[in-house]
């Protein structure tokens, strides 16, 4: 029995900065999708305009989409 691993990688973003969301460098953001590049693996990217690392832990919305993809609906 194989199974498929879903790669959740959601992050905020500031304009201008070299860092996705004031914590975190944009290349390593990057690189991570190429490092989990694999058959049994999908990969899932969200990126949140205008979002700081800490506003993606306290967004209700964002916690929300969370909930979702961890238990689906309910």
């Amino acid at each position: 029995m194989s199974s498929t691993i879903s790669f959740y990688n959601w992050m905020g973003h500031q304009p201008g900065s070299t860092t996705t969301d004031g914590e975190v460098p944009t290349i390593q953001s990057l690189m991570l999708k190429t490092l989990l590049h694999r058959q049994k693996i999908t990969y899932h990217q969200r990126i949140f305009k205008n979002t700081t690392h800490i506003q993606l832990h306290q967004n209700n919305t964002i916690l929300r989409d969370i909930i979702q993809v961890l238990w689906g609906s309910r």
